[in-house]
């Protein structure tokens, strides 16, 4: 018989613990990915069924047959590797590095383990791979990490900025329902630190909300754009409520918390969908999950107690940590290998990402949790101002992307659209700014960086344009009596 007492026993015997491990590996495989996709609250996708399946792959690949000649043993076990490496790699994209790693262990202790029959007792000799095998990473990651601190040009450009910020301040202060707030950096800005003269008017004409965006990253304060749209409206003022690394739901409580006191006579909400569409999903877990210290410390977890938040915090003062945090965004944005150079005819460059547009405008397809989650906040914005008599605006920041990849002859997703035809519906007033940055851009106009995704002056110049413009349209009540103060 096929499956007789004598061959079940010879096939029991015949398993080794590296096939146990490898089984284990299978099974850690398929749990985690399920885990982390309803975790994360995403349907499964094409990536995650490419990485199980390469994962079980490589498992039965190895388990069988594993009494032939040593030198096709070693084919085998390298066809092994370079399979689970692979099936790493795109589990890298969407998991943790905590399991990921976890798993690539499991895999080199299988490797290491794959000759010894479970049915002999392991002794000390049949370990001595796998020490050896361990300690010779952790001499090759401080070799590693000894170079880098030696030599900190060897990082990438992102893995510096991560060094050189860790050893300032941090940017931002912790704030109990706001979730966080700019740290004030120089004695002429305001004690919250924003970006206005303090202290400030009462009642004020216009107020702006948003994030770096409206803040005005990389630029100076008087590059901003509400700095210019002041700049154009004088002597009526501008209030920028800007806050770098804000969600929507920020928007809303940042208007709560400073800006109904202001009584101001018009709103505008500056809304960066590049951002906003992750940033409404991660405040609202931070929010559900006690909106304990700084926002933006929810996710790099530096408060978190215990021996995970112990081993986080020294593993996040390495210089190897830094490059595998640049490297791991890279491939997981899609920098790493989709990244798009553009050279305007001035000469200058820009480097375009299409793969995070894409990626963005799936997650903010219309009726998706994300968009509704902004969406719904956006609404409420609007509520709170129609109840206290304040017009509002809703304006659509557009990303790099989507201004400049029509100059490639590629299709660019317009991430506003779906939300201004939803607004338009609800009878709220919305400026998309796309096809005005689009037209200049079209015109040769360099109004990004061109590594980071943030407008420049003259990008900040044409956003105040646009809306000083509008505003002068819709005869908005800016001036004495309710009359528009752009005429």
């Amino acid at each position: 018989m096929l499956w007789s007492r004598p061959r079940r026993r010879k096939l029991i015997l015949s398993v080794c613990y590296g096939d146990v491990l490898m089984g284990l590996l299978t099974g850690a495989t398929i749990t985690i990915a399920i885990a982390t996709a309803v975790h994360q609250g995403r349907p499964w996708n094409r990536t995650d069924t490419v990485a199980v399946g390469l994962v079980v792959l490589a498992v039965a690949l190895f388990i069988p047959w594993r009494r032939v000649s040593p030198q096709r043993d070693t084919w085998r076990c390298g066809s092994v590797a370079v399979g689970a490496g692979v099936a790493l790699a795109l589990l890298l994209r969407q998991w943790p590095l905590v399991w990921t790693l976890g798993l690539a262990v499991v895999l080199l202790c299988g490797l290491a383990l794959r000759a010894k029959p479970i049915a002999e007792p392991l002794a000390a000799r049949d370990l001595l791979p796998v020490v050896v095998l361990a300690g010779s990473v952790l001499v090759t990651l401080a070799v590693v990490e000894g170079t880098l601190r030696l030599a900190p040009s060897l990082l990438s450009p992102g893995a510096r900025l991560q060094v050189e910020e860790r050893r300032v301040p941090a940017w931002y202060v912790p704030h109990p329902y706001i979730g966080h707030l700019n740290r004030p950096l120089r004695q002429s800005r305001d004690p919250w630190g924003f970006r206005n003269p303090w202290p400030w008017p009462t009642p004020v004409d216009i107020l702006a909300v948003g994030d770096s965006f409206t803040y005005g990253y990389l630029v100076g304060d008087q590059q901003a754009w509400p700095a210019r749209l002041a700049q154009a409206l004088a002597p009526r003022t501008v209030i920028n409520l800007g806050l770098i690394g804000a969600a929507p739901q920020q928007y809303l409580r940042l208007y709560e918390t400073f800006g109904l006191a202001l009584r101001p006579k018009v709103l505008l909400v500056g809304i960066f969908l590049g951002n906003d569409v992750w940033g409404a999903k991660e405040f609202e877990q931070w929010w559900r999950a006690g909106g304990v210290g700084a926002f933006p410390d929810f996710w790099r977890e530096e408060r978190t107690p215990g021996l995970r938040g112990w081993i986080h915090r020294r593993w996040n003062r390495l210089y190897l940590a830094a490059l595998w945090h640049d490297v791991r965004d890279a491939y997981r944005t899609g920098r790493m290998f989709g990244r798009t150079s553009l050279t305007l005819a001035s000469g200058e460059r820009l480097q375009l990402v299409p793969s995070l547009l894409a990626l963005t405008a799936a997650a903010a397809r219309p009726g998706s949790a994300k968009f509704m989650l902004v969406l719904d906040t956006i609404v409420h914005i609007h509520d709170l101002a129609q109840q206290h008599q304040t017009p509002c605006v809703i304006l659509f920041l557009p990303s790099k992307e989507e201004v400049y990849l029509p100059l490639l002859g590629e299709q660019a997703a317009d991430l506003a659209h779906p939300f201004m035809a939803a607004l338009t519906q609800r009878g709220i007033a919305a400026l998309d700014l796309g096809p005005y940055f689009r037209a200049r851009a079209t015109a040769g106009e360099r109004l990004f960086f061109e590594m980071d995704g943030h407008p420049t002056a003259q990008g900040h110049a044409l956003i105040a344009e646009v809306v000083g413009a509008y505003l002068n349209t819709h005869a908005l009540p800016l001036g004495a009596g309710g009359e528009s103060s752009f005429r």
